[in-house]
């Protein structure tokens, strides 16, 4: 994401956990990340791409790794 301040990070925990089919959200000002746990049956990466240009932050999705 191109987050960058504390008001950017408020600005995702206030809308996106809204969105249907999301689970969890962390985020890292530091990293400029932010992770978010959803139901793939509710939900997928295009939608939450448009819920984050919604808030005027861009975002890309990076899969997670860990198994």
């Amino acid at each position: 994401t191109d987050i960058d301040c504390a008001g950017c990070a408020k600005k995702v925990d206030n809308t996106i956990p809204y969105e249907k089919g999301v689970k969890d959200v962390k985020v890292d000002v530091a990293a400029k990340t932010v992770t978010v746990t959803y139901d793939p049956a509710k939900t997928n990466n295009e939608t939450l791409i448009k819920a984050f240009a919604k808030i005027k932050i861009k975002a890309e999705p990076q899969h997670d790794t860990e198994e």
